[in-house]
């Protein structure tokens, strides 16, 4: 994203979820319009409780996303890019509503330990 590598706050929303999205085999059949309506509903939203809240967002110089992109990476190495993509906007919708619950800044250490794998049960 063009504005966050100039340290101007931005967000993107995607969920690039079939393989011929934004290609000439993306067809307007393939679209979800239910989840095409709660996708704008939440982007909305996300820009009035921005836009209304007492306080401007704070910029953290520092903010470092080493820890979450290398979830991300494990998630992805694991189980698939379309679960990694999944996986990675749930926790970031889950890191916002705590900014914004709590009036905290984002802080990357807080990235909570990777649970064991669970091995299946033997049949």
């Amino acid at each position: 994203m063009p504005y966050a590598r100039m340290n101007v706050p931005a967000l993107m929303y995607s969920t690039n979820l079939h393989d011929d999205y934004h290609t000439p085999r993306d067809r307007p059949d393939r679209i979800d319009y239910a989840k095409l309506t709660r996708m704008t509903q939440w982007m909305y939203l996300n820009g009035w409780f921005a836009a209304n809240a007492p306080k401007r967002p704070r910029f953290d110089a520092g903010f470092k996303t080493a820890a979450l992109r290398a979830w991300t990476l494990q998630i992805a190495q694991r189980r698939g890019k379309r679960i990694a993509v999944v996986a990675l906007a749930r926790r970031l919708a889950g890191i916002l509503y705590e900014v914004w619950r709590n009036d905290v800044a984002y802080d990357a250490h807080r990235i909570r330990p990777q649970r064991p794998a669970v091995s299946p049960r033997a049949a």
